[in-house]
């Protein structure tokens, strides 16, 4: 998806929806994603989530499968006035990814996961990692292999570390952010806190959306100086391009009033669309904020 093939910095929205409004009215379907992708999130376009559904369901209809991935992960979350279903999502999924789309891959093999069927997880993720390094499957391999407790998957530091630098190098954010969290602690390499900032600004420039542990160092002082303006600065960011997880992080500083001043009102309007966007953390703060005077 362009959202996730390009850097943040680099992307020129109101133009490429611009492009791609004209490639979707000329039948390219590959377009009409793009533009459900970008009407998803509001990017260089008017969000509406049911424009979204709609083009996206149109291109999984006429065998554009990244469609159907991107319509799967409605259904997954329960998005653009959809009731969740995800056995209507692993349909989906399943469908797409027997196309080779990575993107069903990644969201099936999360599913499998998520359930805890890492022996249906791994073959989904080692496909993705081949096909295209920078699309999730390494990322998903590497921290199978660091974290996962469990039968299916041995623990290998040695083979994680390979596959996150070879997500990393590849260009996907995530996998350096990996890379970073490993050097972070005692519970996979020694700690080198130099090695894990490098890592972390890395995933940072590559994609703005990454930025937040970057920031969470900054605000602890964990391995780098404390700059607490910067670490917000880069919060901001990272949730303007989406990032449940910075939003959420921001909803909770505006809540508190903790390194900026506090604004209820934003607070509870970023811990809703993190909520809804899938960060769990954030629906029960934000429901406890409402109940409070």
């Amino acid at each position: 998806m362009l959202r996730y093939a390009l850097g943040s910095s680099a992307r020129d929205f109101a133009a490429a929806a611009a492009a791609f409004e004209r490639g979707c009215e000329g039948g390219a379907q590959g377009s009409c994603v793009e533009l459900a992708s970008m009407a998803k999130y509001g990017e260089g376009t008017a969000q509406d989530l049911t424009r979204a559904r709609k083009l996206y369901q149109a291109a999984c209809d006429v065998g554009h499968q990244r469609g159907c991935a991107g319509l799967g992960l409605l259904y997954l979350r329960g998005m653009a006035g959809l009731e969740k279903d995800s056995a209507r999502a692993r349909t989906l999924f399943a469908k797409s990814c027997a196309a080779d789309d990575v993107a069903g891959c990644v969201q099936l093999g999360g599913m499998d996961a998520d359930a805890g069927n890492w022996s249906a997880a791994l073959p989904l993720f080692e496909k993705v990692c081949a096909l295209h390094p920078r699309e999730g499957g390494c990322y998903s391999l590497a921290y199978a292999y660091a974290y996962v407790r469990s039968g299916d998957v041995p623990r290998d530091l040695d083979k994680a570390r390979a596959l996150a630098e070879k997500a990393c190098d590849s260009g996907d954010a995530a996998g350096c952010n990996l890379l970073a969290g490993m050097y972070d602690g005692a519970s996979t390499f020694a700690p080198d806190a130099p090695r894990s900032i490098a890592f972390a600004q890395r995933a940072c420039d590559i994609d703005a959306r990454h930025c937040y542990p970057l920031a969470m160092r900054l605000l602890q002082g964990r391995g780098v100086a404390r700059d607490t303006a910067k670490a917000i600065a880069l919060l901001e960011e990272a949730c303007k391009q989406h990032n449940a997880t910075a939003c959420s992080l921001l909803g909770q500083a505006l809540l508190d009033g903790e390194h900026v001043p506090p604004d209820r009102e934003r607070a509870l309007t970023l811990l809703d669309g993190a909520c809804e966007a899938g960060d769990e953390a954030a629906c029960p703060i934000a429901k406890n904020a409402r109940t409070k005077p």
